[in-house]
């Protein structure tokens, strides 16, 4: 019964059938555990084997799943020697750290592994230095393993790497914006001065377009194609072409054909997205600012540098976003000239929405340190 219940994937019914018996039950959920294991859905078959009452079975999925909480719970439940326990939560926490983990991974290497240098590491990595400063300041005081050297050795050279992550994020953003501003300039040129190509690339549409009445099927078919994308009337095509038509914009959304108006609504989404990502590198900058205030000299003026060309690309962003938006009172997109032989609308650009940016502070506590 078991060789057909898994050979035919039959392991939910069988669950059912033989819910009032515990011998088999707990067989048919070893079998399940197994087949979960090896389709590699690891925590799934951690519990199916903690059912089984296959806690070994269950702990080896556990890990491989980095479910570490349920994983040493059921460890010290099994009663766990020390040393299994110092073993596991090493391996356990270099597993955690190499998936960047980090903060997950300095509580176990901390708790289970019992490994303070690592620990702080890993929580530096992860620039929780408040965690960090007060880990290696605790073991500083701890009777049985002082350690003076945690925070020279440790948290001095990881304050300074992170810094240089998060500058390097900062440049990469800035840097990103500024092509992106210039690329916007030379398509508003294009804008006024080739209307036609810039929005509506597809010559040869044009060209199919004259002389057709837009009111007959074939006419709004043809015309829904070409510029439904840019006017408010919605198309009258077919379905099939309203479908065509939907995979190509899917298309031109994704690669934003160069010189056209796909190319601009491409670089408007993206520079919406910048207020989010300089919002994470604040956050970031939030929790190192305080420490490079207090170590060295050294750190302080890497931290006033920081501070300092955050602080500049943030105003450089907004600046940006207020040129790129116009205000809604105000209608920047220039208006075609209706193609000759149809009683078309003349198409509109429909700008992607304004993104908006918090005040400084609104969104984190105070992430600049007014000392530096």
């Amino acid at each position: 019964a078991l060789t057909y219940t898994d050979k035919h994937r039959l392991h939910h019914e069988a669950l059912e059938i033989w819910a009032g018996n515990t011998e088999n039950l707990q067989a048919i959920l070893n079998l399940y555990g197994e087949y979960l294991f090896e389709r590699r859905e690891f925590k799934q078959a951690a519990l199916a084997f903690v059912q089984a009452s296959k806690p070994q079975r269950a702990i080896i999925a556990y890990e491989k799943a980095y479910a570490w909480q349920e994983l040493f719970a059921l460890a010290v439940k099994e009663g766990s020697s020390f040393d299994e326990l110092v073993q596991m939560g090493q391996r356990v926490g270099e597993d955690l750290a190499s998936r960047k983990r980090y903060s997950e991974a300095g509580h176990v290497l901390l708790d289970y592994a019992k490994n303070v240098e690592e620990a702080i590491t890993a929580f530096a990595q992860g620039g929780d230095f408040p965690e960090a400063d007060r880990q290696a300041r605790a073991a500083m005081h701890c009777a049985l393993n002082s350690r003076l050297d945690l925070i020279d050795t440790i948290l001095h050279p990881e304050a300074l790497e992170v810094r240089y992550q998060i500058g390097e994020d900062g440049t990469e953003l800035k840097e990103q914006l500024e092509r992106q501003t210039e690329r916007l300039k030379e398509l508003k040129v294009k804008k006024v001065t080739d209307p036609d190509g810039f929005y509506n690339p597809d010559g040869e549409r044009s060209a199919n377009l004259q002389d057709v009445d837009v009111m007959t099927d074939a006419g709004s078919t043809v015309a829904g194609t070409t510029f439904t994308r840019y006017t408010a009337a919605p198309s009258s095509g077919t379905k099939k072409s309203k479908v065509s038509s939907k995979n190509s914009k899917k298309r031109a959304r994704k690669t934003g054909r160069k010189g056209t108006v796909e190319e601009e609504e491409y670089i408007l989404l993206s520079i919406g997205k910048m207020p989010a990502r300089l919002e994470a590198i604040q956050v970031r900058a939030a929790k190192l600012l305080p420490y490079l205030l207090q170590y060295t000299d050294e750190h302080k003026e890497e931290g006033k540098e920081l501070q300092k060309n955050l602080k500049e690309l943030e105003a450089q962003l907004r600046s940006t976003i207020e040129e790129v938006w116009p205000d809604e009172d105000e209608d920047e997109a220039p208006v075609l000239p209706a193609v000759p032989g149809t009683r078309l609308p003349p198409p509109r650009q429909s700008l992607p929405r304004k993104p908006e940016m918090t005040t400084p502070g609104a969104a984190i506590t105070e992430w600049e340190v007014k000392l530096l």
